[in-house]
């Protein structure tokens, strides 16, 4: 099953292995309580999860996060709040409107092959500039992150 939506509330993390127990609001207002093994959730973003629906004996109907993604939004205003999220430290609204009115709609592609361009954002603080580093590590776009399991213990891979 497909979930496509915002997480709400994180009810339960295990940082250790990333396990958690999650809410997550889709655009018709239905919640859904999702567990599994995940990298870090922000609450900015917009997620689609692929599902497994599980039955817990004592909390009842949950769904199992089997891959997940953050969901595609290249418009404008995506990748403006994309970018003012808080995966980006010291970037805020004005800064991210700023990359995007420069770059343009192929910014966050720009920046990952050439983060030089971002010179040319003239409003930028050199700390700023370095968003292209957070990048390779942030999930987005093009990378889906799979859930799998190896001798017992739990994984998360992250591919293009």
């Amino acid at each position: 099953m497909k979930i496509v939506g915002d997480i709400a509330s994180v009810i339960f993390e295990n940082k250790e292995n990333n396990y958690k127990i999650f809410v997550v609001i889709d655009q018709n207002n239905e919640r859904y309580t999702l567990c599994g093994y995940v990298l870090d959730l922000h609450d900015d973003l917009t997620y689609e999860f692929l599902c497994e629906e599980t039955n817990h004996p004592r909390y009842g109907k949950q769904y199992k996060v089997l891959s997940y993604q953050i969901q595609k939004d290249n418009s404008r205003e995506g990748i403006i709040t994309y970018l003012s999220s808080n995966l980006f430290p010291g970037v805020g609204l004005m800064s991210a409107e700023a990359i995007y009115d420069e770059l343009g709609d192929d910014c966050l592609k720009l920046i990952e092959e050439d983060p030089s361009c971002l010179d040319r954002v003239k409003k930028l603080s050199k700390n700023q500039k370095e968003i292209q580093n957070l990048l390779d590590r942030i999930p987005y776009i093009d990378r889906k992150c799979k859930v799998y399991s190896v001798k017992s213990e739990k994984k998360i891979e992250c591919r293009e």
